[in-house]
């Protein structure tokens, strides 16, 4: 790459060192990974509670350069919505934060149905059964690839600086037999998601996502928008790619294969219409990581590029008892910082800047192993996570943090050690405040050393989900997972992992709606749709089975209260936009956050005459349909898409 001119510009950079259940109920159980930082595992130390770490000692060395660009106008503004709107035919869906989010309820992603028997289900609560309408599957002809190319380029208004390609896809119907023979598969709409690139540089992150849906007839059903327009603004020294994936491996242990780390701009969510808080979009390392069916690889956690502009920081964590003291100082990244705090055994916690106190949780009498994570975020997005972990028996660790933001929620080779993301945290977090702010029960959180295989696992294996998962109509579980199933920490419990034979869902009466942000654990491991053979078992009064073909990637969170969020009537402007089936919800939080070219899938029973369970909504938001048991099982459904 060219040098930096004498007019070319560098960030200014700060530096700091500083069981009564009411019904419907919901569950949340979180498990994600422990990212080590820089300098891999944490040491333990027997020295009071400071820290002497030479941290310029120990940041990657740069060796090469790449642009970087300021940020000029971030998201739409008013008129800039309405004028969307307007072209698309839909309603103004401007957000807050700049984003534009329309889903027509009533046609987006759904299935041609007809309206079958009345009912109740085990509570007394209203069902309606809703079975396939066959004839109008089969007469289904979705829009064309090319038309819809050409259609969304007429529609959107394409940010300033950015180079974009268009990838058309449909959503997909497939219908199978009751051991899990594909029977057909049905077409349903036309999707066009734009990548965006700086240069020949792919960009990746929610601040840089556009989706537009299109009906067989051309009309909009679905729009998604969040951009940003940029200008170059100069040149910063970064890491090449062998010290990137030093990085990578140091994060994900020596028994993953990874390919060769790709270089990437990572635009953060928007934080407001107009400029925003964010001022650069910044060069990235993106971990590659071997699909497990050895066919290719996909990108993973992101390392900063610019170890001038990231954020590094020291951890120090003690714990005597229960009690639990963490101090941070940070060094290098762009003022001012945001920090996070979370813990293995209590979730999010409230803290400063630098630090934090809080009394450790057990799930029963016995004390187990605590998680401290601290993630920053400086003002350009770039985000730093560290962890010091601590047993049962107390003691002090420090730890030390480069980078590290996201990362996909899968198995990360033999040695699996689980613990919390911040954006794991926050994803279960959001999912617990939405639907306690919509009057719903929570009945258990479990995180951690205390999120249990049992919970998930059917009476008669020795599990106890009668008394948790299948105890809840909706349950959200993040986690690492594959095409075999998801996984724990905590191994005392059984063997650390839930398969698909493990699993009997609804066969006590309740569990209505399971949510896996979890990797691959709904995948097509043979081209032959195996995943319906593989998680039959699972289904035994369960409506819907969420899941990825893919990698889920945990990126700022936010995927659990999106989610939710789409359960019920969302209040823009000057409308209410209608509550999402159970389905919709899925597909849209996916489009929404995940990375582009993720597949998410679910999966419902069906009965004689094809009747499913695709077009619940959330108990009191619209139809439910009955529950489907074992005996009555003619086959399964599921839809599926790329975002």
């Amino acid at each position: 790459m060219a040098r930096p001119t004498s007019s070319s510009r560098t960030p200014r950079v700060r530096r700091r060192r500083v069981r009564s259940v009411a019904a419907p109920s919901a569950g949340v159980l979180v498990a994600g990974v422990l990212a080590s930082g820089l300098g891999g595992a944490a040491t333990v130390t027997t020295l009071g509670l400071s820290m002497a770490t030479a941290r310029g000692a120990d940041l990657p060395r740069v060796s090469q350069e790449a642009p970087y660009f300021q940020v000029t106008a971030e998201g739409l503004d008013a008129e800039q919505a309405k004028a969307l709107a307007e072209r698309a035919g839909i309603r103004n869906a401007l957000r807050r934060d700049g984003t534009f989010s329309f889903v027509n309820a009533a046609s987006f992603g759904r299935v041609p149905m007809l309206t079958g028997a009345k009912g109740t289900d085990e509570d007394g609560r209203p069902t309606v059964a809703r079975r396939l309408d066959l004839e109008r599957l089969k007469a289904l002809r979705p829009l064309n690839e090319d038309k819809a190319v050409s259609r969304a380029y007429d529609l959107l208004p394409l940010p300033k600086g950015f180079e974009t390609s268009a990838h058309p896809s449909h959503t997909r119907l497939t219908l199978a037999g009751v051991r899990g023979r594909t029977l057909a598969t049905y077409d349903l709409d036309t999707t066009v998601n734009l990548d965006y690139r700086l240069g020949d540089v792919p960009v990746t992150g929610p601040g840089m996502r556009t989706s537009v849906t299109f009906g067989p007839k051309g009309g909009v059903q679905g729009l998604t928008l969040a951009t940003r327009s940029v200008e170059k603004a100069g040149y910063v020294g970064i890491i090449g790619p062998d010290a990137a994936q030093e990085q990578c491996r140091s994060m994900y242990g020596a028994n993953t294969p990874l390919g060769d780390p790709q270089l990437v701009y990572y635009a953060p969510r928007l934080t407001g219409a107009g400029k925003g808080t964010v001022s650069y979009l910044l060069p990235h390392w993106a971990c590659e990581v071997q699909q497990r069916d050895g066919k290719g690889v996909e990108p993973g956690k992101l390392v900063p590029a610019a170890p001038s502009l990231t954020p590094a920081a020291d951890l120090l964590v003690a714990r005597d008892g229960t009690a639990m003291t963490g101090r941070l100082e940070l060094t290098g990244g762009q003022e001012p910082f945001k920090v996070q705090w979370s813990s293995s055994t209590r979730g999010i916690l409230k803290g400063s800047p630098e630090g934090v106190e809080y009394a450790a949780a057990a799930r029963g009498r016995k004390a187990v192993p605590e998680t401290l994570t601290a993630t920053v975020t400086d003002a350009n997005g770039i985000t730093t996570e560290v962890s010091g972990v601590l047993g049962a028996t107390g003691g002090q660790v420090e730890a030390q943090g480069y980078g590290g933001q996201g990362g996909e929620l899968a198995s990360v080779g033999i040695e699996n050690t689980v613990d919390e993301w911040q954006c794991a945290q926050d994803s279960a977090a959001g999912f617990r405040s939405v639907m306690q702010s919509k009057g719903h029960t929570v009945r258990f959180d479990w995180r951690g050393m205390n999120a249990w295989e049992q919970d998930f696992k059917k009476t008669s294996a020795g599990g106890s989900d009668s008394s948790y998962v299948d105890a809840v109509d909706a349950q959200w579980y993040t986690g690492h997972g594959s095409a075999g199933g998801i996984t724990f920490k905590n191994t005392a419990h059984q063997d650390g992992s839930i398969t698909p034979s493990d699993a009997r869902w609804g066969d006590n009466d309740n569990l209505e709606w399971m949510q896996l942000e979890s990797c691959e654990v709904l995948r097509d491991t043979t081209g032959t749709n195996d995943y319906f053979a593989r998680w039959a078992p699972a289904f035994d009064g369960l409506h819907l089975l969420n899941g990825f073909d893919t990698l889920a990637q945990c990126v700022n969170g936010g995927t659990g209260r999106r989610f939710a969020e789409y359960l019920f009537p969302r209040t823009f402007l000057f409308w209410t936009s209608p509550a999402l089936t159970v389905q919709q919800a899925w597909r849209q939080m996916a489009t929404d956050l995940e990375p582009s070219g993720r597949v998410w899938r679910s999966i419902s029973p069906a009965r004689s005459g094809w009747v499913t369970n695709l077009d619940d909504k959330f108990w009191g938001q619209g139809n439910v349909g009955p529950d489907i048991p074992k005996s009555q099982l003619i086959g399964y459904v599921a839809i599926s898409g790329t975002v």
